[in-house]
């Protein structure tokens, strides 16, 4: 088992910046030309996606195995910092 986070910066042009940390280490980092500019109102679908798949690469809905996610956790900060960001990993369980 890993702990992995992901920190998503949205940019004003709705363009994003995505960190991807495993175990508190980045190991990815990218960028994302366009994202939407709110959550859906029918929600988030964590371990599964239950809408039509974003490419064929995988079968509908992809859920995860039962146990593979032990918790999601969201935190929506008003603007980048990245020493917040970087406290929050550090006290992330």
């Amino acid at each position: 088992a890993r702990r992995c986070s992901v920190v998503l910066h949205v940019g004003a042009d709705s363009s994003c910046d995505a960190w991807l940390f495993v175990d508190r280490e980045s190991v990815a980092r990218a960028r994302i030309p366009q994202v939407g500019g709110h959550l859906s109102f029918w929600g988030l679908d964590v371990g599964r996606d239950a809408g039509l798949p974003v490419c064929p690469d995988y079968p509908a809905p992809f859920a995860f195995d039962a146990g593979a996610l032990d918790r999601v956790v969201l935190r929506f900060f008003e603007t980048l910092d990245e020493t917040m960001v970087a406290r929050t990993l550090e006290m992330s369980e």
